[in-house]
């Protein structure tokens, strides 16, 4: 098969998708028409980079991607850009590349967390259905350490169960949204939205935080709580969310600014 570098840009150089529920429902776009195809992407800013492995012509994916990610663009885009990629080399250093974009573009988030990236993806600690990322059979010599070395991080385990109930509800709840690329706030009648609440329900119930608490962080009545409570929940899905806490922990800890891990505080206080 061949391997493709695909990129996109704003007609305008504006920015493309410029908050994180964009960005969110922008990585579900992609993954929508591209799933089976990416190797690893990285939306940011004004454009966007996808590495696809594909048989045949890449002109007709190109132009279907383009199609679904301007549905949910603030911007208008420009036809997109291919490069034919060959050798090991360069596939090593297009991970490198790919995987530092939002540093390498001043984003305010760190590259570890940012929701454009694959690299949540790549490091467990997002679930997007639909996607498997090919990279793995591209480069099965690249190890996860490698991963997290392209981001300044070293590997990170999940977070405990007693370190959940000291971080919070409300950590809890941000992180549930992230690992599944989900409204911020969990709110909302979606699947995607109904099962982050099942997660940080249940999660919040093993790490024995009070009801109370997580009926206030998610700002649902108690008879949503324990309607939640009862759904059945996925084993990958909690690894996700214990894993997005560590990754969330790894970067107050070397000390590489200050993570989006306020989002679910800014969102409560301003609701």
């Amino acid at each position: 098969m061949a391997v493709w570098h695909l990129g996109f840009s704003s007609t305008k150089r504006g920015a493309l998708y410029p908050d994180e529920a964009q960005r969110r429902r922008a990585v579900h776009a992609l993954v929508a028409v591209a799933g089976d195809h990416l190797a690893l992407f990285n939306i940011v800013k004004e454009h966007k980079h996808a590495l696809i492995r594909k048989q045949g012509s890449i002109t007709k994916l190109g132009g279907d991607i383009k199609r679904a990610l301007s549905a949910v663009s603030e911007e208008p885009l420009n036809d997109p850009w291919s490069e034919r990629i060959e050798g090991t080399k360069h596939k090593e250093a297009l991970l490198r590349y790919f995987l530092r974009q939002p540093s390498h573009h001043d984003a305010d988030e760190h590259d570890a967390l940012w929701t454009g990236s694959c690299f949540l993806d790549l490091a467990g600690a997002r679930i997007i259905d639909g996607l498997r990322l090919q990279i793995w059979d591209l480069l099965p010599n690249v190890s996860r350490s490698i991963i997290y070395r392209h981001v300044g991080l070293p590997s990170v385990e999940p977070v405990t169960l007693e370190e959940i109930r000291m971080l919070g509800a409300v950590r809890l709840v941000a992180a549930a949204s992230a690992a599944l690329a989900a409204d911020p706030r969990l709110l909302g009648k979606g699947k995607l939205e109904r099962r982050g609440r099942n997660l940080a329900v249940e999660l919040g119930r093993q790490a024995c935080i009070s009801s109370s608490e997580m009926r206030w962080a998610l700002a649902v009545p108690e008879r949503s709580y324990y309607h939640a409570l009862k759904q059945p929940v996925d084993e990958r899905d909690m690894i996700a969310v214990r894993r997005r806490l560590a990754l969330e922990e790894a970067v107050v800890k070397a000390g590489k600014g200050v993570p989006g891990i306020e989002l679910g505080r800014r969102l409560k206080l301003s609701g």
